[in-house]
């Protein structure tokens, strides 16, 4: 009888660890909230095995090129303008961390962005880091418009 008591415990410990570690998914359409301070930007979100995509649409309708950032730690290189950008990405536990960095440039320059889904799975909060301190922080807060 106890070690069956024992082994329902270890089986309903282990499923929690496994919510707790898993991967969300941040596929879908994302709209920028008014109180984030940010212009109504929507993003669509594609993430599909390693690969990660934000495709911004600004308030007029333009659509930004895409980002795409490979989230196994590798790197993978993209034109932005006249500049070659160097992305890559990985996970801390529910966290997805992005980098980026122009090529030639020290990576103190770069710049880190850290995604994370809140518990009902409704929004999504994007936090961006300038390595060097001359940009200030900021954070933006997203709703799910569309799957």
């Amino acid at each position: 009888m106890q070690s069956n008591l024992i082994a329902v415990l270890a089986a309903i410990a282990s499923v929690a660890v496994a919510q707790q570690t898993s991967k969300p998914d941040f596929t879908g359409t994302w709209k920028v909230l008014a109180e984030s301070g940010k212009s109504a930007e929507t993003d669509i979100i594609e993430q599909t095995g390693s690969t990660f995509t934000i495709t911004p649409i600004l308030a007029s309708g333009n659509k930004i090129a895409p980002m795409v950032y490979p989230t196994d730690g590798t790197k993978r290189a993209q034109m932005v303008g006249a500049f070659k950008v160097l992305r890559t990405g990985h996970w801390e536990g529910t966290k997805l961390l992005l980098e980026s960095m122009r090529d030639g440039v020290s990576p103190e320059h770069g710049m880190v962005e850290t995604i994370s889904l809140s518990p009902d799975g409704k929004t999504i909060t994007r936090s961006f880091h300038v390595r060097d301190g001359k940009v200030p922080d900021h954070h933006v807060t997203l709703e799910k418009v569309r799957k």
